[in-house]
Protein backbone atom coordinates (compact mmCIF):
# COMPACT_ATOMS: atom_id res chain seq x y z
CA UNK A 1 0.00 0.00 0.00
CA UNK A 2 2.70 2.35 0.83
CA UNK A 3 4.35 1.35 -2.85
CA UNK A 4 1.16 2.24 -4.08
CA UNK A 5 0.67 5.12 -2.67
CA UNK A 6 4.09 6.53 -3.67
CA UNK A 7 3.76 5.66 -7.23
CA UNK A 8 0.51 7.70 -7.35
CA UNK A 9 1.97 10.81 -5.32
CA UNK A 10 5.35 10.85 -7.82
CA UNK A 11 2.44 10.36 -10.79
CA UNK A 12 0.50 13.11 -9.93
CA UNK A 13 3.43 15.22 -9.22
CA UNK A 14 4.95 14.36 -13.03
CA UNK A 15 1.43 15.58 -14.21
CA UNK A 16 1.45 19.10 -12.77
CA UNK A 17 4.87 19.55 -13.99
CA UNK A 18 4.39 18.24 -17.11
CA UNK A 19 1.06 20.38 -17.62
CA UNK A 20 2.62 23.52 -16.96
CA UNK A 21 5.57 22.95 -18.81
CA UNK A 22 3.30 22.87 -21.72
CA UNK A 23 1.31 25.82 -21.19
CA UNK A 24 2.13 28.83 -22.74
CA UNK A 25 2.97 31.71 -20.07
CA UNK A 26 1.23 34.64 -19.77
CA UNK A 27 2.04 38.46 -20.76
CA UNK A 28 1.82 39.06 -17.15
CA UNK A 29 3.23 36.57 -14.25
CA UNK A 30 0.07 35.53 -12.20
CA UNK A 31 1.66 36.43 -9.18
CA UNK A 32 0.33 39.73 -10.00
CA UNK A 33 -2.77 41.12 -10.03
CA UNK A 34 -5.54 43.61 -9.65
CA UNK A 35 -6.25 44.73 -5.92
CA UNK A 36 -2.42 43.87 -5.32
CA UNK A 37 0.09 46.19 -3.81
CA UNK A 38 3.28 47.09 -4.96
CA UNK A 39 6.45 47.84 -3.28
CA UNK A 40 6.32 51.79 -2.57
CA UNK A 41 9.40 54.20 -3.02
CA UNK A 42 12.43 54.47 -2.54
CA UNK A 43 12.17 50.56 -4.44
CA UNK A 44 11.29 50.15 -7.67
CA UNK A 45 8.32 48.10 -8.27
CA UNK A 46 8.73 44.92 -10.69
CA UNK A 47 6.39 43.55 -13.24
CA UNK A 48 6.98 41.24 -15.37
CA UNK A 49 6.10 38.37 -17.47
CA UNK A 50 6.62 36.77 -20.87
CA UNK A 51 5.67 37.46 -24.31
CA UNK A 52 4.82 35.45 -27.37
CA UNK A 53 8.04 35.69 -29.52
CA UNK A 54 11.46 36.74 -29.06
CA UNK A 55 12.39 39.76 -28.79
CA UNK A 56 9.07 41.85 -28.45
CA UNK A 57 8.30 44.97 -27.30
CA UNK A 58 6.41 45.20 -24.11
CA UNK A 59 4.69 48.50 -23.26
CA UNK A 60 3.62 49.68 -19.53
CA UNK A 61 1.62 52.62 -18.57
CA UNK A 62 0.76 53.42 -15.00
CA UNK A 63 -1.84 55.33 -13.89
CA UNK A 64 -2.42 56.86 -17.70
CA UNK A 65 0.44 58.67 -18.86
CA UNK A 66 2.07 59.10 -15.46
CA UNK A 67 4.75 56.33 -16.39
CA UNK A 68 5.02 54.98 -19.36
CA UNK A 69 8.37 52.35 -20.14
CA UNK A 70 9.02 49.53 -22.32
CA UNK A 71 10.87 46.44 -22.52
CA UNK A 72 12.00 43.88 -24.91
CA UNK A 73 11.45 40.49 -24.04
CA UNK A 74 14.52 37.98 -24.23
CA UNK A 75 15.98 36.17 -27.69
CA UNK A 76 15.34 33.14 -26.55
CA UNK A 77 12.11 31.35 -24.85
CA UNK A 78 10.94 31.22 -22.78
CA UNK A 79 10.87 35.31 -23.92
CA UNK A 80 10.80 36.75 -20.43
CA UNK A 81 10.45 40.14 -20.25
CA UNK A 82 10.55 42.82 -16.68
CA UNK A 83 9.85 46.87 -16.25
CA UNK A 84 11.16 48.26 -12.58
CA UNK A 85 8.68 51.26 -12.48
CA UNK A 86 9.91 54.71 -10.99
CA UNK A 87 9.56 54.74 -7.18
CA UNK A 88 6.12 55.67 -6.04
CA UNK A 89 5.47 57.18 -2.93
CA UNK A 90 3.01 55.04 -0.43
CA UNK A 91 -0.48 56.50 0.03
CA UNK A 92 -4.48 55.08 -0.62
CA UNK A 93 -4.34 56.53 -4.26
CA UNK A 94 -5.39 53.40 -6.57
CA UNK A 95 -3.62 53.41 -9.93
CA UNK A 96 -4.71 51.44 -13.34
CA UNK A 97 -1.68 49.60 -14.71
CA UNK A 98 -1.94 48.95 -18.79
CA UNK A 99 0.44 46.11 -20.34
CA UNK A 100 0.78 45.52 -23.84
CA UNK A 101 2.73 43.75 -26.42
CA UNK A 102 1.48 43.66 -30.14
CA UNK A 103 -2.21 42.42 -30.31
CA UNK A 104 -2.06 40.90 -26.07
CA UNK A 105 -3.09 43.43 -23.12
CA UNK A 106 -3.48 43.02 -19.40
CA UNK A 107 -4.72 45.95 -17.20
CA UNK A 108 -4.28 45.87 -13.82
CA UNK A 109 -6.73 47.86 -11.65
CA UNK A 110 -7.09 48.88 -8.01
CA UNK A 111 -3.02 48.85 -7.42
CA UNK A 112 -1.32 50.14 -4.32
CA UNK A 113 1.62 51.07 -3.38
CA UNK A 114 3.46 50.17 -0.13
CA UNK A 115 4.90 47.68 1.71
CA UNK A 116 4.37 43.92 0.51
CA UNK A 117 5.82 40.90 2.41
CA UNK A 118 5.99 36.98 1.41
CA UNK A 119 4.89 34.94 4.35
CA UNK A 120 5.86 31.40 4.38
CA UNK A 121 6.58 27.97 6.64
CA UNK A 122 4.43 25.02 7.64
CA UNK A 123 1.34 24.57 9.27
CA UNK A 124 1.49 27.16 11.64
CA UNK A 125 1.96 29.68 9.00
CA UNK A 126 -1.07 28.04 7.31
CA UNK A 127 -3.29 27.80 10.11
CA UNK A 128 -5.84 31.09 9.60
CA UNK A 129 -7.68 33.29 11.15
CA UNK A 130 -10.88 31.54 11.19
CA UNK A 131 -8.63 29.49 13.63
CA UNK A 132 -6.88 31.73 15.89
CA UNK A 133 -8.38 32.77 19.40
CA UNK A 134 -11.34 35.49 19.23
CA UNK A 135 -12.10 34.22 15.21
CA UNK A 136 -15.27 35.98 14.63
CA UNK A 137 -14.19 39.47 15.85
CA UNK A 138 -10.93 39.32 14.55
CA UNK A 139 -12.64 38.26 11.21
CA UNK A 140 -15.44 41.25 11.18
CA UNK A 141 -12.67 43.52 11.83
CA UNK A 142 -10.89 42.81 8.78
CA UNK A 143 -13.45 45.05 7.14
CA UNK A 144 -11.56 48.10 8.56
CA UNK A 145 -8.30 46.87 6.76
CA UNK A 146 -8.78 47.86 3.17
CA UNK A 147 -5.71 49.16 2.47
CA UNK A 148 -4.46 45.43 3.03
CA UNK A 149 -4.09 43.58 0.10
CA UNK A 150 -4.03 39.29 0.23
CA UNK A 151 -2.69 36.71 -1.80
CA UNK A 152 -2.72 33.02 -1.10
CA UNK A 153 -0.73 30.30 -3.06
CA UNK A 154 -2.51 26.90 -3.60
CA UNK A 155 -0.88 23.62 -2.32
CA UNK A 156 -1.16 20.56 -3.91
CA UNK A 157 1.81 21.37 -6.52
CA UNK A 158 5.45 20.16 -6.37
CA UNK A 159 8.08 20.03 -9.36
CA UNK A 160 11.44 18.86 -9.75
CA UNK A 161 12.67 21.77 -11.36
CA UNK A 162 11.63 25.72 -10.96
CA UNK A 163 8.36 26.77 -12.90
CA UNK A 164 7.95 30.30 -13.97
CA UNK A 165 4.89 31.05 -12.59
CA UNK A 166 2.06 29.32 -9.96
CA UNK A 167 0.76 26.20 -11.00
CA UNK A 168 -2.13 26.65 -8.27
CA UNK A 169 -3.51 29.38 -6.77
CA UNK A 170 -5.46 29.20 -3.73
CA UNK A 171 -6.34 33.57 -3.40
CA UNK A 172 -5.94 35.96 -5.82
CA UNK A 173 -5.25 39.26 -4.76
CA UNK A 174 -8.00 40.58 -2.27
CA UNK A 175 -8.82 43.38 -0.76
CA UNK A 176 -8.61 42.48 2.73
CA UNK A 177 -12.39 41.88 3.73
CA UNK A 178 -14.04 39.19 6.19
CA UNK A 179 -14.71 37.18 3.26
CA UNK A 180 -11.01 37.37 1.94
CA UNK A 181 -10.03 37.14 5.79
CA UNK A 182 -12.09 33.96 7.17
CA UNK A 183 -11.91 31.45 4.78
CA UNK A 184 -12.10 27.77 6.80
CA UNK A 185 -9.05 26.94 9.59
CA UNK A 186 -6.81 26.11 6.92
CA UNK A 187 -7.56 28.24 4.10
CA UNK A 188 -6.80 31.55 3.56
CA UNK A 189 -5.91 33.58 5.61
CA UNK A 190 -3.03 33.19 7.31
CA UNK A 191 -3.46 34.21 10.61
CA UNK A 192 0.29 34.65 11.95
CA UNK A 193 0.76 36.54 8.45
CA UNK A 194 -2.47 38.82 8.95
CA UNK A 195 -2.10 39.69 12.27
CA UNK A 196 1.73 40.48 11.09
CA UNK A 197 0.72 42.94 8.75
CA UNK A 198 -2.18 44.73 10.65
CA UNK A 199 0.22 45.44 13.40
CA UNK A 200 2.75 46.76 10.13
CA UNK A 201 -0.47 48.41 9.01
CA UNK A 202 -1.50 50.51 11.78
CA UNK A 203 2.23 51.20 12.80
CA UNK A 204 3.57 52.28 9.22
CA UNK A 205 0.36 53.90 8.13
CA UNK A 206 0.45 52.62 4.42
CA UNK A 207 -1.02 49.93 2.51
CA UNK A 208 0.32 46.55 2.94
CA UNK A 209 0.39 43.33 0.70
CA UNK A 210 0.55 40.24 1.96
CA UNK A 211 1.84 36.75 0.12
CA UNK A 212 0.94 33.85 1.68
CA UNK A 213 2.68 30.48 0.32
CA UNK A 214 3.20 27.97 3.20
CA UNK A 215 2.09 24.19 3.62
CA UNK A 216 1.46 21.98 6.71
CA UNK A 217 4.19 19.46 8.04
CA UNK A 218 7.06 20.51 5.53
CA UNK A 219 10.92 20.42 5.92
CA UNK A 220 13.10 23.08 5.54
CA UNK A 221 14.72 21.16 2.80
CA UNK A 222 11.85 21.39 0.49
CA UNK A 223 11.64 25.36 0.44
CA UNK A 224 15.55 25.48 0.05
CA UNK A 225 17.48 25.62 -3.07
CA UNK A 226 19.63 23.13 -4.73
CA UNK A 227 22.14 26.03 -4.07
CA UNK A 228 21.25 26.03 -0.41
CA UNK A 229 21.06 22.68 0.41
CA UNK A 230 24.58 22.13 -1.08
CA UNK A 231 25.76 23.79 1.58
CA UNK A 232 25.34 21.67 4.75
CA UNK A 233 25.74 18.15 5.09
CA UNK A 234 22.44 15.40 4.31
CA UNK A 235 20.52 14.71 7.24
CA UNK A 236 18.87 11.95 6.48
CA UNK A 237 15.41 14.20 6.37
CA UNK A 238 14.74 14.03 3.14
CA UNK A 239 11.57 12.41 3.24
CA UNK A 240 8.86 13.19 6.19
CA UNK A 241 7.47 10.16 7.54
CA UNK A 242 5.31 11.08 10.11
CA UNK A 243 3.45 13.24 8.30
CA UNK A 244 0.90 11.46 5.52
CA UNK A 245 -0.08 13.48 2.82
CA UNK A 246 -2.98 12.97 0.21
CA UNK A 247 -1.43 13.79 -3.16
CA UNK A 248 1.88 14.75 -3.92
CA UNK A 249 4.26 14.42 -0.89
CA UNK A 250 5.74 18.13 -0.57
CA UNK A 251 8.79 16.88 1.56
CA UNK A 252 11.40 16.21 -1.34
CA UNK A 253 14.37 18.60 -1.61
CA UNK A 254 13.76 21.68 -3.15
CA UNK A 255 10.24 21.07 -4.60
CA UNK A 256 8.37 23.65 -2.78
CA UNK A 257 10.90 26.03 -3.49
CA UNK A 258 10.68 25.15 -7.03
CA UNK A 259 6.72 25.80 -6.90
CA UNK A 260 6.08 27.67 -4.22
CA UNK A 261 8.91 30.01 -4.31
CA UNK A 262 10.38 30.42 -7.29
CA UNK A 263 7.63 32.89 -9.61
CA UNK A 264 8.17 35.27 -6.54
CA UNK A 265 11.86 35.70 -7.42
CA UNK A 266 11.28 38.85 -9.69
CA UNK A 267 8.62 40.41 -6.93
CA UNK A 268 10.23 43.40 -5.52
CA UNK A 269 9.48 42.78 -1.56
CA UNK A 270 9.72 44.12 2.13
CA UNK A 271 10.98 41.24 4.25
CA UNK A 272 9.83 37.88 4.54
CA UNK A 273 8.09 35.96 7.66
CA UNK A 274 8.95 32.84 8.80
CA UNK A 275 7.19 30.21 10.76
CA UNK A 276 8.11 26.41 10.56
CA UNK A 277 11.03 24.22 12.09
CA UNK A 278 8.47 21.47 13.73
CA UNK A 279 9.09 19.02 11.41
CA UNK A 280 12.80 19.25 11.37
CA UNK A 281 12.40 18.41 15.26
CA UNK A 282 14.25 14.93 15.69
CA UNK A 283 17.01 13.65 17.51
CA UNK A 284 19.49 14.98 15.01
CA UNK A 285 17.20 17.40 13.53
CA UNK A 286 19.02 20.17 15.49
CA UNK A 287 22.55 19.58 14.44
CA UNK A 288 21.59 19.75 10.91
CA UNK A 289 18.87 22.94 11.09
CA UNK A 290 21.51 24.96 12.52
CA UNK A 291 23.43 24.71 8.61
CA UNK A 292 20.12 24.59 6.75
CA UNK A 293 17.99 27.10 7.81
CA UNK A 294 20.59 30.21 7.69
CA UNK A 295 21.66 28.31 4.38
CA UNK A 296 18.28 28.94 3.41
CA UNK A 297 17.76 32.48 4.33
CA UNK A 298 21.32 33.32 2.40
CA UNK A 299 20.27 31.44 -0.31
CA UNK A 300 16.76 33.51 -0.52
CA UNK A 301 18.56 36.74 -0.28
CA UNK A 302 20.83 36.02 -3.18
CA UNK A 303 18.26 34.83 -5.44
CA UNK A 304 15.84 37.87 -5.19
CA UNK A 305 18.82 39.99 -5.48
CA UNK A 306 18.04 41.72 -2.12
CA UNK A 307 21.34 44.03 -0.85
CA UNK A 308 19.28 44.13 2.44
CA UNK A 309 17.31 41.21 2.41
CA UNK A 310 15.03 41.44 5.58
CA UNK A 311 14.03 38.04 7.05
CA UNK A 312 11.91 37.76 10.58
CA UNK A 313 11.16 33.96 12.00
CA UNK A 314 9.00 32.34 14.55
CA UNK A 315 10.93 30.48 17.47
CA UNK A 316 8.38 27.16 17.98
CA UNK A 317 6.20 27.36 20.68
CA UNK A 318 5.19 24.67 23.27
CA UNK A 319 4.13 21.42 21.85
CA UNK A 320 5.27 17.92 23.68
CA UNK A 321 7.52 15.15 21.78
CA UNK A 322 8.35 11.78 22.01
CA UNK A 323 11.54 12.07 23.19
CA UNK A 324 11.03 15.56 25.43
CA UNK A 325 14.87 16.70 23.94
CA UNK A 326 14.50 17.49 20.73
CA UNK A 327 12.06 20.71 20.46
CA UNK A 328 14.47 22.28 23.35
CA UNK A 329 17.57 21.69 20.85
CA UNK A 330 15.55 23.14 17.82
CA UNK A 331 14.77 26.22 19.69
CA UNK A 332 18.30 26.88 19.96
CA UNK A 333 19.07 25.70 16.70
CA UNK A 334 16.59 28.23 14.83
CA UNK A 335 19.07 30.94 16.69
CA UNK A 336 22.01 30.25 14.51
CA UNK A 337 20.24 32.35 12.17
CA UNK A 338 20.23 35.70 14.07
CA UNK A 339 24.14 35.81 13.24
CA UNK A 340 23.11 37.09 9.99
CA UNK A 341 22.22 40.45 8.90
CA UNK A 342 18.81 41.84 9.01
CA UNK A 343 17.53 39.09 10.73
CA UNK A 344 15.28 38.97 13.65
CA UNK A 345 13.04 36.64 15.51
CA UNK A 346 9.79 36.49 17.46
CA UNK A 347 9.76 34.42 20.45
CA UNK A 348 6.72 31.70 20.81
CA UNK A 349 8.37 30.26 23.63
CA UNK A 350 5.75 31.08 25.71
CA UNK A 351 2.54 30.71 23.95
CA UNK A 352 1.93 27.21 24.83
CA UNK A 353 -1.77 25.96 24.38
CA UNK A 354 -2.61 22.74 25.48
CA UNK A 355 -6.33 22.82 24.83
CA UNK A 356 -5.98 23.85 21.18
CA UNK A 357 -8.93 22.61 19.07
CA UNK A 358 -6.42 22.57 16.34
CA UNK A 359 -3.80 20.26 18.04
CA UNK A 360 -1.89 20.99 21.14
CA UNK A 361 1.35 21.93 17.95
CA UNK A 362 -0.63 24.84 16.99
CA UNK A 363 -1.24 27.85 19.31
CA UNK A 364 -4.02 29.88 18.80
CA UNK A 365 -2.64 32.96 20.11
CA UNK A 366 -1.03 34.13 16.70
CA UNK A 367 -1.94 37.59 17.66
CA UNK A 368 0.83 37.88 20.00
CA UNK A 369 3.19 35.91 17.10
CA UNK A 370 2.32 38.69 14.81
CA UNK A 371 3.10 42.16 17.18
CA UNK A 372 6.50 40.18 18.27
CA UNK A 373 7.58 39.53 14.47
CA UNK A 374 6.08 43.10 13.67
CA UNK A 375 8.33 44.28 16.48
CA UNK A 376 10.96 43.15 14.93
CA UNK A 377 10.39 44.35 11.63
CA UNK A 378 9.63 48.17 13.34
CA UNK A 379 13.14 48.08 14.25
CA UNK A 380 15.47 46.41 11.99
CA UNK A 381 13.81 47.15 8.54
CA UNK A 382 12.51 50.70 9.50
CA UNK A 383 14.71 51.95 12.44
CA UNK A 384 12.03 52.25 14.66
CA UNK A 385 12.83 52.93 18.67
CA UNK A 386 11.03 49.41 19.72
CA UNK A 387 12.42 46.22 21.17
CA UNK A 388 11.98 43.11 19.68
CA UNK A 389 14.04 40.15 21.25
CA UNK A 390 13.65 39.00 25.03
CA UNK A 391 16.87 38.71 27.37
CA UNK A 392 19.77 36.88 26.13
CA UNK A 393 21.88 34.60 29.42
CA UNK A 394 25.28 35.91 29.02
CA UNK A 395 27.12 35.02 32.28
CA UNK A 396 26.07 33.07 35.36
CA UNK A 397 28.71 33.16 38.37
CA UNK A 398 27.63 31.26 41.51
CA UNK A 399 27.57 32.60 45.09
CA UNK A 400 27.74 30.29 47.50
CA UNK A 401 27.66 32.56 50.29
CA UNK A 402 24.11 33.74 49.67
CA UNK A 403 22.95 30.39 47.70
CA UNK A 404 22.17 32.36 44.41
CA UNK A 405 23.35 32.04 40.80
CA UNK A 406 23.71 35.18 39.57
CA UNK A 407 22.36 35.70 35.94
CA UNK A 408 23.83 38.37 33.32
CA UNK A 409 21.60 39.31 30.40
CA UNK A 410 21.54 40.90 27.43
CA UNK A 411 18.24 43.14 27.60
CA UNK A 412 17.38 46.02 24.88
CA UNK A 413 17.37 48.48 27.22
CA UNK A 414 18.43 51.38 25.00
CA UNK A 415 14.48 50.55 24.04
CA UNK A 416 13.63 51.27 27.49
CA UNK A 417 13.25 47.59 28.51
CA UNK A 418 13.93 46.56 31.88
CA UNK A 419 13.66 42.79 33.54
CA UNK A 420 10.80 41.47 35.31
CA UNK A 421 10.12 38.12 37.07
CA UNK A 422 6.94 36.80 37.15
CA UNK A 423 5.70 33.80 39.13
CA UNK A 424 6.24 30.24 37.80
CA UNK A 425 3.50 29.14 35.47
CA UNK A 426 2.17 25.47 36.49
CA UNK A 427 2.76 22.69 34.22
CA UNK A 428 0.15 21.30 31.95
CA UNK A 429 0.95 17.97 31.56
CA UNK A 430 3.88 15.66 32.28
CA UNK A 431 6.38 17.43 34.47
CA UNK A 432 9.48 15.73 32.60
CA UNK A 433 8.71 17.52 29.78
CA UNK A 434 8.08 20.94 31.46
CA UNK A 435 11.24 22.87 32.71
CA UNK A 436 11.84 26.98 34.07
CA UNK A 437 15.38 27.21 35.10
CA UNK A 438 17.70 23.68 36.46
CA UNK A 439 21.35 23.68 37.07
CA UNK A 440 23.51 20.88 36.81
CA UNK A 441 24.98 18.98 39.85
CA UNK A 442 28.61 17.92 40.33
CA UNK A 443 27.31 14.34 39.63
CA UNK A 444 25.84 15.41 36.33
CA UNK A 445 22.05 15.97 37.30
CA UNK A 446 19.43 18.63 36.58
CA UNK A 447 17.73 20.07 39.74
CA UNK A 448 14.72 21.99 39.26
CA UNK A 449 15.02 25.47 40.47
CA UNK A 450 12.17 25.41 42.80
CA UNK A 451 12.19 28.95 44.28
CA UNK A 452 11.37 32.14 42.46
CA UNK A 453 14.46 34.22 40.75
CA UNK A 454 14.90 37.90 42.09
CA UNK A 455 15.76 41.11 39.92
CA UNK A 456 19.12 42.45 41.08
CA UNK A 457 19.89 44.84 38.55
CA UNK A 458 16.34 45.62 36.22
CA UNK A 459 18.57 46.36 33.00
CA UNK A 460 20.74 43.23 33.15
CA UNK A 461 20.58 40.87 36.63
CA UNK A 462 18.54 38.55 38.22
CA UNK A 463 19.48 35.63 40.83
CA UNK A 464 18.16 32.36 41.24
CA UNK A 465 18.42 29.99 44.55
CA UNK A 466 20.39 26.67 44.19
CA UNK A 467 22.07 24.44 47.30
CA UNK A 468 25.74 25.18 47.08
CA UNK A 469 26.93 21.25 48.24
CA UNK A 470 25.65 20.44 44.58
CA UNK A 471 28.94 22.45 43.44
CA UNK A 472 26.38 23.28 39.88
CA UNK A 473 28.62 23.21 36.64
CA UNK A 474 26.12 24.98 34.38
CA UNK A 475 22.47 26.26 34.30
CA UNK A 476 19.95 26.28 31.89
CA UNK A 477 16.63 27.56 31.58
CA UNK A 478 13.48 26.35 29.21
CA UNK A 479 15.25 23.85 27.69
CA UNK A 480 12.08 21.22 27.34
CA UNK A 481 9.20 20.31 25.30
CA UNK A 482 7.03 22.69 27.79
CA UNK A 483 9.05 26.02 29.18
CA UNK A 484 7.89 27.21 32.21
CA UNK A 485 8.60 30.93 31.37
CA UNK A 486 9.27 33.54 34.08
CA UNK A 487 11.52 35.85 32.70
CA UNK A 488 10.21 38.68 30.94
CA UNK A 489 10.68 42.17 29.68
CA UNK A 490 8.58 44.93 30.06
CA UNK A 491 7.54 44.67 26.90
CA UNK A 492 5.69 41.17 27.23
CA UNK A 493 9.29 39.50 25.59
CA UNK A 494 9.98 36.41 27.40
CA UNK A 495 13.35 35.21 28.03
CA UNK A 496 15.16 32.98 25.69
CA UNK A 497 15.81 29.66 26.44
CA UNK A 498 19.64 28.99 27.04
CA UNK A 499 22.00 27.03 28.51
CA UNK A 500 25.35 28.45 29.88
CA UNK A 501 28.54 27.05 32.14
CA UNK A 502 28.74 28.60 35.32
CA UNK A 503 31.69 30.63 36.33
CA UNK A 504 32.72 29.88 39.96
Amino acid sequence: MTQVRRLAALVAALVVVATVRAQTLPLVSNALGSNMVLQAAPDNARLWGWTAGPSQTVTVKLGGDKQMKKAVSSSVAPYFWSVDLDPVVASLHDYSIAITSGSSSVVLDNVLFGQVFICSGQSNMQMSVAAAFNASQEIALAAKYPQIRLFTVGQATISATPLSTFANIEQQWSVASPASVGNGQWSFFSATCWFFGREMADKLRVPIGLVSTNWGGTYVQAWSSPDALSKCKSSNQEENTRVAFDGPNPNQPSVLWNAMVVPLLPMRIAAVAWYQAEANVSPQGDLAYVCQFPAMIQDWSQKMNSKNFHFYFVQLAPYWTDDHTSLAGMRLAQTAALLLPYVGMATAVDLGDPTSNVGVIHPRDKQTVGLRLSRAALNLSYGQPVSWLGPQAIKAVADPANGVIVLTFKVQAQYGDTLQVRPIPACPGNAAQCAGFEYLSSNNTWISVSGPASVLDATSRIAIPYNPSHNPQSVRYLMADWPLCSVYTSSNLPALPFVVQITK
